[in-house]
Protein backbone atom coordinates (compact mmCIF):
# COMPACT_ATOMS: atom_id res chain seq x y z
CA UNK A 1 0.00 0.00 0.00
CA UNK A 2 2.63 2.21 0.70
CA UNK A 3 3.95 1.81 -2.69
CA UNK A 4 0.42 2.54 -3.94
CA UNK A 5 0.65 6.27 -2.04
CA UNK A 6 4.20 7.28 -3.10
CA UNK A 7 2.95 6.44 -6.97
CA UNK A 8 -0.26 8.64 -6.21
CA UNK A 9 1.99 11.48 -4.98
CA UNK A 10 4.11 11.67 -7.91
CA UNK A 11 1.42 11.42 -10.29
CA UNK A 12 -0.23 14.41 -8.08
CA UNK A 13 3.06 16.13 -8.09
CA UNK A 14 3.21 15.52 -11.91
CA UNK A 15 -0.30 16.96 -12.15
CA UNK A 16 0.42 19.78 -10.08
CA UNK A 17 3.36 20.93 -12.49
CA UNK A 18 1.20 20.36 -15.40
CA UNK A 19 -1.39 22.76 -14.13
CA UNK A 20 1.38 25.17 -13.20
CA UNK A 21 2.92 25.33 -16.62
CA UNK A 22 -0.39 24.58 -18.57
CA UNK A 23 -3.43 25.54 -16.60
CA UNK A 24 -5.70 25.22 -19.92
CA UNK A 25 -4.65 21.59 -20.39
CA UNK A 26 -4.56 20.71 -16.93
CA UNK A 27 -8.18 22.39 -16.60
CA UNK A 28 -8.88 19.79 -19.73
CA UNK A 29 -7.64 16.66 -17.70
CA UNK A 30 -9.64 17.55 -14.89
CA UNK A 31 -12.98 17.76 -16.76
CA UNK A 32 -12.49 14.69 -18.36
CA UNK A 33 -11.20 12.15 -15.80
CA UNK A 34 -13.11 13.74 -12.83
CA UNK A 35 -16.17 11.94 -13.88
CA UNK A 36 -14.05 8.80 -13.30
CA UNK A 37 -13.18 9.47 -9.76
CA UNK A 38 -14.91 6.89 -8.11
CA UNK A 39 -13.37 4.76 -10.19
CA UNK A 40 -9.51 5.74 -9.48
CA UNK A 41 -10.23 5.22 -5.63
CA UNK A 42 -11.49 1.39 -6.09
CA UNK A 43 -8.37 -1.05 -5.39
CA UNK A 44 -9.49 -4.48 -6.52
CA UNK A 45 -8.06 -6.68 -3.47
CA UNK A 46 -7.69 -4.01 -0.88
CA UNK A 47 -9.84 -2.47 1.53
CA UNK A 48 -8.63 1.33 1.80
CA UNK A 49 -9.50 3.40 4.89
CA UNK A 50 -10.96 6.79 4.33
CA UNK A 51 -7.09 8.62 4.55
CA UNK A 52 -5.98 6.08 1.99
CA UNK A 53 -9.36 6.92 -0.05
CA UNK A 54 -8.28 10.64 0.58
CA UNK A 55 -5.18 10.21 -0.70
CA UNK A 56 -5.80 8.48 -3.53
CA UNK A 57 -8.66 11.06 -4.67
CA UNK A 58 -6.26 14.30 -4.01
CA UNK A 59 -5.31 13.87 -8.04
CA UNK A 60 -7.68 16.76 -8.59
CA UNK A 61 -6.31 19.14 -5.43
CA UNK A 62 -3.21 19.40 -7.09
CA UNK A 63 -4.12 20.24 -10.12
CA UNK A 64 -6.45 22.83 -8.67
CA UNK A 65 -3.68 24.10 -6.38
CA UNK A 66 -1.16 24.21 -9.66
CA UNK A 67 -3.92 26.21 -11.60
CA UNK A 68 -4.31 28.82 -8.49
CA UNK A 69 -0.81 28.73 -8.67
CA UNK A 70 -0.24 29.49 -12.33
CA UNK A 71 -3.34 32.21 -12.09
CA UNK A 72 -1.28 34.11 -9.05
CA UNK A 73 1.59 34.35 -11.30
CA UNK A 74 -0.12 35.65 -14.42
CA UNK A 75 -1.53 37.82 -11.67
CA UNK A 76 1.87 39.31 -10.30
CA UNK A 77 3.27 39.39 -13.85
CA UNK A 78 -0.05 41.53 -15.00
CA UNK A 79 0.80 43.96 -11.70
CA UNK A 80 4.49 44.12 -13.14
CA UNK A 81 3.49 45.80 -16.65
CA UNK A 82 1.33 48.47 -14.81
CA UNK A 83 -1.98 46.58 -15.38
CA UNK A 84 -4.78 46.20 -12.72
CA UNK A 85 -7.24 44.30 -12.35
CA UNK A 86 -10.42 45.22 -10.53
CA UNK A 87 -12.42 43.07 -8.57
CA UNK A 88 -15.50 42.19 -9.97
CA UNK A 89 -18.83 41.64 -8.09
CA UNK A 90 -18.36 37.44 -8.32
CA UNK A 91 -14.94 38.45 -7.21
CA UNK A 92 -16.16 40.01 -4.17
CA UNK A 93 -19.30 37.12 -3.26
CA UNK A 94 -16.60 34.30 -4.07
CA UNK A 95 -13.88 35.64 -1.27
CA UNK A 96 -16.67 36.08 0.69
CA UNK A 97 -17.75 32.49 0.73
CA UNK A 98 -14.28 31.27 0.86
CA UNK A 99 -13.69 32.94 4.26
CA UNK A 100 -17.09 31.82 5.47
CA UNK A 101 -15.87 28.80 4.36
CA UNK A 102 -12.54 29.05 6.51
CA UNK A 103 -14.69 29.34 9.78
CA UNK A 104 -16.97 26.19 8.54
CA UNK A 105 -14.10 23.74 7.84
CA UNK A 106 -12.42 24.73 10.89
CA UNK A 107 -15.71 23.84 13.54
CA UNK A 108 -16.08 20.82 11.57
CA UNK A 109 -16.03 17.96 14.03
CA UNK A 110 -14.27 15.25 11.72
CA UNK A 111 -11.16 16.12 9.10
CA UNK A 112 -13.04 14.23 6.75
CA UNK A 113 -16.19 16.22 6.95
CA UNK A 114 -14.05 19.28 6.66
CA UNK A 115 -12.54 17.51 3.32
CA UNK A 116 -15.69 16.51 2.11
CA UNK A 117 -16.97 20.04 2.76
CA UNK A 118 -14.01 21.99 0.97
CA UNK A 119 -13.69 19.92 -2.35
CA UNK A 120 -17.73 20.03 -2.52
CA UNK A 121 -18.41 23.59 -1.25
CA UNK A 122 -15.67 25.39 -2.04
CA UNK A 123 -12.76 23.86 -4.66
CA UNK A 124 -15.21 24.88 -7.54
CA UNK A 125 -15.01 28.52 -5.79
CA UNK A 126 -11.56 28.29 -5.71
CA UNK A 127 -10.92 27.33 -9.45
CA UNK A 128 -13.25 29.69 -10.50
CA UNK A 129 -11.39 32.95 -9.17
CA UNK A 130 -8.15 31.26 -10.37
CA UNK A 131 -10.09 30.61 -14.05
CA UNK A 132 -11.14 34.18 -14.41
CA UNK A 133 -8.08 35.79 -13.53
CA UNK A 134 -6.11 33.47 -15.84
CA UNK A 135 -8.82 34.74 -18.62
CA UNK A 136 -8.44 38.00 -17.64
CA UNK A 137 -4.48 38.39 -17.61
CA UNK A 138 -4.26 36.18 -20.75
CA UNK A 139 -6.03 38.81 -22.60
CA UNK A 140 -9.02 35.92 -23.35
CA UNK A 141 -12.51 37.76 -24.07
CA UNK A 142 -14.32 39.07 -21.90
CA UNK A 143 -16.94 36.69 -22.66
CA UNK A 144 -15.25 33.29 -21.90
CA UNK A 145 -14.20 35.06 -18.72
CA UNK A 146 -17.77 35.77 -17.91
CA UNK A 147 -19.28 31.93 -19.29
CA UNK A 148 -16.57 29.83 -17.19
CA UNK A 149 -17.80 32.07 -14.02
CA UNK A 150 -21.56 31.54 -14.79
CA UNK A 151 -20.63 27.63 -14.92
CA UNK A 152 -18.42 27.35 -12.08
CA UNK A 153 -20.99 29.48 -10.02
CA UNK A 154 -24.17 27.44 -11.13
CA UNK A 155 -22.01 23.83 -10.07
CA UNK A 156 -20.92 25.73 -6.65
CA UNK A 157 -24.23 27.00 -5.86
CA UNK A 158 -25.81 23.45 -6.78
CA UNK A 159 -23.60 21.60 -4.85
CA UNK A 160 -23.52 23.71 -2.02
CA UNK A 161 -27.99 23.20 -2.26
CA UNK A 162 -27.01 19.63 -1.97
CA UNK A 163 -23.93 18.95 -0.02
CA UNK A 164 -24.40 21.79 2.73
CA UNK A 165 -27.76 20.00 4.26
CA UNK A 166 -25.71 16.75 4.44
CA UNK A 167 -22.90 17.68 5.95
CA UNK A 168 -23.69 20.34 8.37
CA UNK A 169 -27.56 19.19 9.29
CA UNK A 170 -27.42 15.73 8.53
CA UNK A 171 -24.78 14.24 10.99
CA UNK A 172 -22.79 13.15 8.07
CA UNK A 173 -22.30 9.31 9.44
CA UNK A 174 -21.40 8.30 5.93
CA UNK A 175 -18.43 10.01 6.13
CA UNK A 176 -16.98 8.67 9.05
CA UNK A 177 -14.11 5.92 8.57
CA UNK A 178 -16.27 2.62 9.59
CA UNK A 179 -13.43 1.39 11.73
CA UNK A 180 -13.49 4.08 14.06
CA UNK A 181 -16.94 4.41 14.10
CA UNK A 182 -16.93 0.94 15.93
CA UNK A 183 -14.31 1.72 17.80
CA UNK A 184 -16.21 4.83 19.31
CA UNK A 185 -19.82 3.37 19.36
CA UNK A 186 -17.62 -0.06 21.22
CA UNK A 187 -16.02 2.08 23.50
CA UNK A 188 -18.69 4.39 24.47
CA UNK A 189 -20.46 1.01 25.73
CA UNK A 190 -17.86 0.40 27.92
CA UNK A 191 -17.29 2.88 29.30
Amino acid sequence: MVVLLAAVGLVDLALFALAVYRPWRALLVLLVVLPFNAFLIYVPGHSLSSNDRIAIAAWHDAIVAGIVLAAAIAYVQHLRRGRSLRPTLVDVLAAAVLGLGVFYIFVAVHRVTALYAYRTLYEPVILMLALTVLARTQGLPASLAKNVTLAMLIGGVSAAIIVWPQVYLGGFHYLKDRKSTRLNSSHANIS
